[in-house]
């Protein structure tokens, strides 16, 4: 049996283990050896395996992804993006729980780009993007998911909790949002700032006047008074 040459391998070979059984029901002998891993452990491998690179690191760093360049990343905090191949800091990249290496293939500025370059071109990516940021702004700003906040439309039958103007009416006469989409605007969240209770779904006209009546009720009550008459001020 002729000896295994270091240089034929791409991996560093630890012991060569000779002709074995590579399972009980195994009818012929094939050749094992042990091999260093990347990671720095020992690994029992079929030599033809490692030959046609079909097996190249042990059996953890296969089960967690973690590659060479995971390895490499982790000791130096730098990585290559795969997408500009320019060699940068680990803070450079999103982070990504499904890599070796927690962060993601490509840096933040080259990602920016492919993002704004799907948004563009892609009318659906664009609905699965406004949809996701929705969803975003009002489980961050108000504690409510799209759901809920559908469910508080329906309540108040589509229209302003104050006016009563409908959405649709609103919307043809408020004008659509800014932006690429230009997507119809919607009914505002009021809430109550000192408790954050949530109070119902106003139009922009509606929103607005409450914040510019300081949104208590002395101030509402005073307003409602001055048009009755009933605060005027005598000369």
């Amino acid at each position: 049996m002729r000896p295994l040459n270091q240089k034929e391998l791409p991996l560093e070979l630890v012991k060569d283990l000779g002709m074995q059984y590579a399972t009980k029901k195994s009818k012929e002998k094939t050749r094992f050896a042990i091999f260093k891993c990347a990671c720095g452990a020992d690994f029992r491998s079929l030599v033809k395996d490692i030959k046609t690179s079909k097996t190249h690191r042990c059996l953890k760093c296969s089960r967690f992804k973690i590659t060479t360049k995971a390895i490499r990343s982790k000791e130096t905090g730098m990585k290559i993006c795969q997408k500009c191949k320019v060699d940068k800091p680990l803070n450079k990249f999103h982070k990504n729980k499904n890599t070796g290496d927690g962060y993601s293939y490509r840096c933040k500025i080259c990602d920016s780009k492919a993002r704004k370059k799907y948004y563009d071109t892609s009318e659906s990516g664009r609905a699965r993007a406004y949809a996701k940021n929705r969803e975003r702004y009002l489980l961050n700003k108000y504690g409510i998911s799209t759901e809920k906040y559908n469910e508080l439309l329906k309540v108040q039958h589509s229209c302003c909790a104050i006016c009563e103007i409908s959405l649709k009416e609103y919307q043809n006469k408020d004008g659509s949002k800014s932006g690429k989409d230009k997507r119809p605007k919607m009914f505002a969240v009021d809430h109550d700032h000192e408790t954050n209770k949530i109070r119902g779904l106003l139009c922009n006209e509606c929103n607005r006047g409450l914040g510019l009546l300081g949104d208590t009720l002395n101030s509402i009550t005073k307003a409602r008074d001055y048009i009755k008459g009933n605060n005027v001020i005598k000369g």
